[in-house]
C-alpha cells in the first residue's frame, strides 16, 4: 500500500470522525440554524470541517431544505444603500488609496507588495508572521529573550487588569464567541458542567485568564478545565491549521494555575463529573479538625465512603482511619503495604473528605504515627486533580514529579484504558479479550492497533511522589 494512498485512507477515516461527532454531539437544529444565518466558510470553520463536500452531505443528512432561500444577515441595511452612492464611496475610496502609494517610498513598496504576495500565497498569513516572529526569536540570546517575555507578560497583565469587566466581558466575547453569548457558543461538555454548578448553587466565573491562558471555570481558589477527548488529544485535531496537543499541555497549563497559588482540576472524558462536584462543594463547608474524633473504622465503611467520594474510589488496604464529626463520617485516610516501592514501610493509599475540615488530614496522619509508629510513608498525588499542598502540610517531602502519563479513550464507544495496561496486555487482550498475537508485543505496534480501531491519545498532568520519614 502506497504511502499516498495510506495517508488518503488516514483523511477519510478523520472525515468520518468528524461528521459523526458533529451529528451525536452537535444535533440537526443546532447545526441548521447556524448554517442559515451564515455562510459556507463560517460553518466550516465553526464546526471544523475541511471541505464544502463535508458540509453538503452533513446538511443532507440533516434533510436540509436547499430549496428554501437564506434570509438576509443584513437586514436590509445594504438594500438601502443606492448605487450611486456605492459608486461615489469606491471612487473616494480609490483616490485615497492612490495618494497613500505614491507618498510611499520604493523600500516601502517593495516590503508591501511582499507582503501582500505572502498574504495570498499561504493558506493563513497568522501563520507566516508567527514563523518569521520564531525566527526572529531564536536569533536573541537566551537572557535578552526572556527579558522581552517578562516585558510582554507583565505589559499584558497590567493591560488586562486595568480594564472595566464590561470591557473584559465584551474581549472574551470576541475572542471567544464572535460576539455572542457564551451560550450560544460554549462546547456540550462545558455546558454539562455548568448545569451540574448552578444546580449545587455554586458560584463560578467563566473564562478565568493566567498567563494569556483561559481557564473554563474558576470557583474561589479552584480552576477547573474540562478536556473534552475529541479537542484534547495528541493523535489528531478537528482545527485546521493547528496541531494536536503536545505530550505537557494539560500539566503546563496545572503549573500555571500553582504559580498563582490555584489549584487546577482536570476533567476528562473518563472522569466521575459528580465526585469532582462533591469536591468542590466540600470546599464550602468548613469544619475544624481540633473538634473531631479518628476512629478505626471497617473496610465495608471505608469502602463506601471511598466510592462516593474519592475520585478513584476504593483500594485495598490494611488499616482505615476515620474522622468524626458530631459522629457524622468526614473524611477517611487508608494504609497498606507499598503496590511500586518496597523501599518503604508503608504506603498512604487514599484520603478523601465530604466536607473541608481544616486540620482533618494532620489529625489522621498523626493518629497512625501514634498508633503504629511507622518508619517511612509513601504516596502518590494525580497532578491533574491535586497541587501535593496537603503532603507538605503533613511533613511529607517531594521524591519526584513524574511525566505526564498517556491514556488511551474511544470517542464512540467511550472505552477508557491506561497505556501502562497496553503495554501490560497488548492490543489483542486488552481490547478483543482474546489472547495477545505475537506481532502485538514483539513488533511493538500496538499504538498504531488502537489508532485503527479509534482510540485516541490523551496525555494527563503526571503524578507526584511524597515520602515521608520518622
Amino acid at each position: 500500500m502506497s504511502e499516498k494512498y495510506e495517508q488518503q485512507l488516514q483523511i477519510e477515516k478523520l472525515n468520518k470522525e468528524i461528521i459523526q461527532n458533529i451529528i451525536d454531539n452537535v444535533g440537526a437544529d443546532k447545526f441548521i440554524e447556524f448554517y442559515t444565518y451564515h455562510n459556507q466558510k463560517e460553518t466550516m470553520d465553526e464546526f471544523g470541517l475541511r471541505t464544502t463536500k463535508q458540509l453538503t452531505k452533513i446538511l443532507k443528512l440533516f434533510n436540509y431544505d436547499f430549496s428554501k432561500p437564506k434570509p438576509s444577515r443584513f437586514k436590509g441595511k445594504t438594500a438601502a444603500r443606492s448605487h450611486e452612492s456605492y459608486i461615489a464611496g469606491g471612487q473616494k475610496s480609490s483616490e485615497t488609496q492612490k495618494q497613500s502609494w505614491a507618498a510611499k517610498s520604493e523600500e516601502e513598496k517593495e516590503e508591501w507588495s511582499i507582503k501582500q504576495s505572502l498574504a495570498h500565497s499561504t493558506p493563513n498569513y497568522a501563520l507566516y508572521k508567527a514563523q518569521a516572529n520564531k525566527q526572529y526569536r531564536a536569533t536573541l540570546p537566551t537572557e535578552e529573550e526572556q527579558r522581552q517575555n517578562n516585558l510582554r507578560s507583565q505589559s499584558m497583565k497590567n493591560w488586562w487588569e486595568n480594564l472595566t469587566p464590561e470591557e473584559k466581558e465584551k474581549i472574551l466575547q470576541k475572542r471567544f464567541q464572535n460576539g455572542k453569548t457564551y451560550n450560544q457558543k460554549d462546547s456540550l461538555p462545558n455546558l454539562e458542567f455548568k448545569q451540574l454548578l448552578e444546580a449545587a448553587q455554586l458560584n463560578y466565573e467563566r473564562e478565568f485568564c493566567l498567563d494569556h491562558k483561559f481557564f473554563d471555570f474558576k470557583i474561589n481558589d479552584i480552576l477547573v478545565e474540562i478536556d473534552p477527548s475529541f479537542t484534547h488529544n495528541s493523535t489528531f485535531t478537528p482545527f485546521e491549521y493547528n496541531t494536536p496537543l503536545t505530550k505537557n499541555y494539560h500539566k503546563n497549563k496545572s503549573k500555571i494555575a500553582q504559580k498563582y497559588n490555584f489549584r487546577c482540576i482536570h476533567i476528562f472524558d473518563w472522569d466521575d463529573k459528580q465526585k469532582v462536584l462533591n469536591l468542590l462543594k466540600a470546599d464550602q463547608q468548613i469544619l475544624y479538625g481540633r473538634l473531631s474524633e479518628v476512629k478505626n473504622i471497617s473496610k465495608q465503611e471505608a469502602d463506601t465512603f471511598l466510592i462516593q467520594y474519592h475520585l478513584q474510589g476504593t483500594a485495598k488496604a490494611q488499616i482505615y482511619l476515620g474522622l468524626f464529626y458530631n459522629n457524622k463520617l468526614v473524611s477517611v485516610m487508608t494504609f497498606g503495604k507499598p503496590r511500586y516501592n518496597k523501599n518503604y514501610e508503608w504506603e498512604l493509599i487514599r484520603y478523601c473528605s465530604c466536607q473541608k475540615v481544616i486540620g482533618g488530614a494532620e489529625k489522621l496522619f498523626n493518629y497512625f504515627k501514634i498508633n503504629y509508629s511507622p518508619n517511612s510513608v509513601i504516596s502518590y498525588c494525580d497532578l491533574s486533580k491535586f497541587s501535593g499542598q496537603t503532603y507538605l502540610k503533613l511533613g511529607f517531602s517531594l521524591l519526584r514529579d513524574s511525566s505526564p502519563s498517556k491514556h488511551w479513550y474511544n470517542i464512540k464507544t467511550k472505552q477508557h484504558y491506561t497505556d501502562a495496561l497496553l503495554r501490560q496486555q497488548g492490543f489483542s487482550r486488552l481490547i478483543h479479550h482474546c489472547d495477545a498475537k505475537q506481532d502485538d508485543l514483539s513488533t511493538n505496534n500496538n499504538r498504531q492497533l488502537m489508532i485503527d480501531a479509534g482510540f485516541v491519545e490523551i496525555f494527563d498532568c503526571g503524578q507526584a511522589t511524597y515520602i515521608w520519614n520518622k
